[in-house]
């Protein structure tokens, strides 16, 4: 609901400057998920280590994801209440989660090429694997008293998953 004059009021600059660099506010809120999420580092782990095997290249995205989820806490509850009712917010939102799944894919799929996995639809892998991630994130202070550590928690959700998506 804030408008451009008052961003750019918080931020001590003019909006001439804000629009300069930003020209609506669905370009500035691109730029700031952009900035402080995880698709900087999974860009990166995915491209270096996509001969890895997935069990290995998995827990090192799982606690990248929570570092980064955890470290933009405010954030990402910003994000998770604003989408809700702002149709912007949302486009961005899916935007950045569709890439996420992208590269998941991608990784996926040349993990069925080496043989690693059977062939299987990996977009829902992929999306499977991102919402463990997320929903673990935003509901680990509600599961806190089930006796189940966050380690063993992800460790579980991804065997589980790559498991089932196994070369037989």
């Amino acid at each position: 609901g804030s408008s451009i004059q008052d961003i750019a009021r918080a931020a001590a600059i003019s909006p001439g400057l804000l629009y300069h660099y930003f020209p609506s506010k669905d370009e500035l809120l691109r730029a700031i998920i952009e900035t402080h999420s995880y698709l900087p580092q999974l860009r990166e782990v995915l491209e270096k280590r996509q001969h890895l095997p997935a069990k290995e290249v998995f827990e090192e995205i799982i606690a990248g994801f929570l570092r980064v989820l955890d470290k933009e806490r405010n954030m990402v509850a910003l994000l998770v209440r604003d989408v809700a009712f702002d149709p912007e917010g949302n486009d961005v939102w899916a935007e950045m989660c569709r890439e996420g799944v992208a590269l998941l894919e991608n990784y996926l799929n040349g993990r069925i090429a080496s043989g690693e996995f059977r062939p299987h639809n990996t977009k829902v892998t992929a999306r499977c694997a991102y919402s463990i991630i997320i929903m673990f994130h935003l509901t680990q202070e509600i599961f806190k008293t089930n006796g189940v550590t966050r380690e063993e928690f992800l460790k579980e959700a991804i065997q589980n998953l790559l498991k089932g998506i196994e070369a037989r």
